[in-house]
This record gives structure tokens, C-alpha cells and sequence, in this order.
């Protein structure tokens, strides 16, 4: 039986003698299956305990050293498509989030350029909702070097799907089980979600685990662009000599916002124009946000700014721990808040001077419904006593989207 210890010592060598080995499985252009790239899959030693990845991975998690596997993975995927590749063959690499925020990307993009490979880094969607700041801040630094994005295992967590705005991936990767399993309400909620982000943005569409005729009948009727799996090849180490050129181009609308301001000086610049309200007509306002985002099957994302964790009150945990159980990320923003406030939802401790702890912002963003009340204090208070605002109301799905990202930065990872 196999010991923590042991894969411990064994990865530790791996990594030190850089011991990491590349196969690379075929991607086909679906309407006339020639072979347009390649996505590397990085392997332990051939024969050990850490050959396959789920494996080898799960032991560099433990002994601490996934960015130092990851990194050994990326060079030795780009050295051997350096050697095999044509200029121009699409290359998919996976990538850990901590690493897309490591010097490493920009250490290896010229060694990727001198080869003129068109490189597409894939991260999972379990990534996203484990630490979404680091992920966003990974993304932009991975495109202002010139290579694009894929949102890999699409339809494995329904919840993720409404971040598909915000990581903005230049494709998606169906999960084989879309392509495999009978049709089913998931499959239907997923390509709801994909297709109408797929036609917002010009994004590619590519379907994972096609072995048969039957799987690749399905893949074309889900709308998939590009595919992968036995039916065209298993991971091997070297590539065929010829293979066609990639067609993916990266669409304006997929390039990195620039999201720096708070949510309500983010709508102010968008144009929008602010009007004053009492305290309780914004609460009303944010109640029916909160309803919206319980009643949307699509797992909305709900982010909440307080501006003190003293105005995140008995009843609004309640309502805020019910919502944790039906939305992918709840989170809620103050001052002195706790890195999980309710169990279930996500916390951010405000720094001091951070522009939200004049804000109340309640943002709602999913697959089928975006709406998002964004408040400013006005430190003041009207004749009845009540607390007056700024405010902002806004279901524009763009400028939505910019305001989760800029609350998305500060929410704590998992």
C-alpha cells in the first residue's frame, strides 16, 4: 500500500530531475476532421505510481511543490512541440491558477513566440470558484502575452457557468459527459449558458471525449467547432508530420477588462447617472435582487457589499446562507467581515481606504438573469432619519459583469 511519505519523496525527485513526460492528443476541426493542434497531457514516470496525473498531481498538492510540477509540465510541453510542431499548430496546455500569477508565463512565452506556436492555456472550472481573484488576475497577465484562454470540463459544476463572462475564455471545452450521457435538464442548462456566451463573444466551441460516430453526431449538434478523443487519436509522444492549420481567432470581445474602480464609480464611468434614495427603498430594491438570484436555475453568482460587517445583520445571514445552497459564489464584503461569515458564503475583509467601504452593492449575474443596485453612502440622512444614497440600477449584462469582476478581486479563495 502506498504511503503519503513515499509519493512524497517520489515527486520531490520527479520534480528535481524534471522527470515529467508530454503526450499529445489530437484537436480536429470538426467539419472536416483534420488535425489543427495539439493539447499536451503531462505524465509521471512511465510504469510508476505517479504515471497518470490524477496521481501525480494529488502528491505534488501534499508535498506542497503543484507550482513547481506545474511549471516542470509547461516546459516540457512547449520544448517537445518546439520540436514537432509547425508555426501555427494550436497547442492546449493545462495550467494551475496559482501558476497563471507566477513569473513563469512570462518566463516561457518567447520560448513558445521563437516557435510561432498559437498557445491556449486551459484552466477547470472547479478553479474558478475555488479562488476567482487569483484566477482573473492569472487570465489578464496570461493574455497581455499573446496567449489565449480555454475554460476546460464545461458542464461538470453547472454553478461555474455564470463566470464565463468574467473569465471570458476564448473556448470552451465540453466535459465527454455532454457528449456521452443521455440528454438530460443539465445538458439543456449548460448549452443555454455556452451557446449564448459562444454568440455574445465569437468564442470557440470544442467537445472532449469523442470516441464513436454517435459522439461526434452529438458534438456537431451542440454546436462544437473543434473536437478531441480516441476517434481521433490517443495521447502519444510524437505527432504526426502534417497537420492543418488552426482557425481560432481571439475576438475583441474576449480581451481582458481593465476593471480597477469600485462597482459604483464603475457605473459612473460607464455613463450612468446616479439618483438619491432612503435607505428603505434600496432595500426593497436589493430583496428583489436576492429573489432573482434564488429563483435563477442557472446558479447566479451573488456578491454583496455592506460596508461594515455591522449592517450584515441576524436576518440577512439567514437570507444569505438559504441563497449559498442554490447560487455558485454568495459572498459578502465589509468591513471586519470574516473570511466565512455563514457557512456557505464567501467572506472579504475590506482594507482600509478601499473605496466599498462607502458602498452598498448588491450584484446578481448568471446565465439568465443580471441586475445589480450599486449605492453610494452619502453620509447624511433624510427627514424621517433614514439613511440617503447615491444609486445606480443597472441590468446592462456588460456593465453587470465589470462590477462582479471588481468585487470578485477581493472575495477570499477557498
Amino acid at each position: 500500500m502506498r504511503t503519503v511519505g513515499k509519493d512524497t519523496t517520489e515527486i520531490n525527485e520527479i520534480v528535481r530531475r524534471n522527470l515529467v513526460r508530454t503526450l499529445f492528443q489530437p484537436i480536429v476541426r470538426l467539419d472536416d476532421l483534420a488535425v489543427v493542434g495539439f493539447e499536451a497531457l503531462s505524465r509521471g514516470p512511465a510504469g510508476s505510481a505517479l504515471e497518470m496525473p490524477d496521481h501525480l498531481f494529488v502528491a505534488a498538492d501534499r508535498a506542497g511543490v503543484l507550482g513547481d510540477l506545474d511549471a516542470a509540465c509547461i516546459r516540457s510541453a512547449l520544448a517537445g512541440a518546439h520540436s514537432m510542431l509547425p508555426a501555427g499548430a494550436l497547442l492546449f496546455i493545462n495550467v494551475e491558477p496559482r501558476t497563471l500569477t507566477s513569473s513563469l508565463i512570462a518566463e516561457t512565452a518567447p520560448i513558445a513566440a521563437s516557435g510561432g506556436l498559437d498557445i491556449v492555456l486551459e484552466v477547470t472550472e472547479r478553479a474558478i470558484t475555488r479562488s476567482p481573484g487569483m484566477l482573473i488576475d492569472g487570465v489578464r497577465s496570461a493574455r497581455e502575452r499573446g496567449w489565449r484562454i480555454a475554460l476546460d470540463d464545461v458542464g461538470v459544476d453547472p454553478g461555474s457557468l455564470a463566470l464565463l463572462p468574467i473569465i471570458r475564455p476564448d473556448v470552451v471545452k465540453l466535459d465527454m459527459a455532454l457528449i456521452r450521457d443521455q440528454p438530460d435538464r443539465v445538458l439543456g442548462r449548460t448549452m443555454s449558458a455556452v451557446t449564448a456566451y459562444a454568440e455574445r463573444t465569437g468564442a470557440t466551441i470544442l467537445a472532449e471525449g469523442i470516441e464513436t460516430e454517435a459522439h461526434l453526431s452529438r458534438a456537431r449538434s451542440l454546436g462544437a467547432e473543434f473536437g478531441q478523443g480516441y476517434r481521433f487519436g490517443r495521447p502519444a509522444p510524437d505527432v504526426p508530420d502534417q497537420i492543418g492549420p488552426g482557425s481560432l481567432v481571439l475576438r475583441t470581445g474576449n480581451q481582458p477588462s481593465m476593471v480597477q474602480a469600485s462597482p459604483f464609480d464603475t457605473a459612473i464611468s460607464a455613463g450612468r447617472t446616479a439618483r438619491p434614495a432612503s435607505k428603505r427603498l434600496l432595500l426593497q430594491i436589493s430583496h428583489h435582487l436576492e429573489a432573482q438570484a434564488a429563483a435563477d436555475a442557472g446558479q447566479p453568482l451573488l456578491l454583496s457589499a455592506f460596508q461594515d460587517v455591522a449592517h450584515f445583520t441576524p436576518h440577512t445571514r439567514l437570507r444569505y446562507g438559504r441563497l449559498a445552497a442554490t447560487c455558485s459564489i454568495v459572498a459578502a464584503l465589509g468591513v471586519g467581515m470574516p473570511t466565512e461569515p455563514v457557512p456557505g458564503v464567501r467572506g472579504a475583509r475590506l482594507t482600509q481606504g478601499d473605496a466599498l467601504e462607502g458602498e452598498w452593492s448588491v450584484i446578481v449575474l448568471g446565465p439568465h438573469y443580471h441586475g445589480a443596485l450599486l449605492a453610494r453612502d452619502l453620509l447624511r440622512t433624510d427627514a424621517d432619519g433614514d439613511r440617503l444614497f447615491d444609486y445606480v440600477l443597472t441590468h446592462d449584462r456588460e456593465l453587470v459583469e465589470r462590477c462582479a469582476e471588481s468585487v470578485l478581486r477581493r472575495v477570499h479563495p477557498r
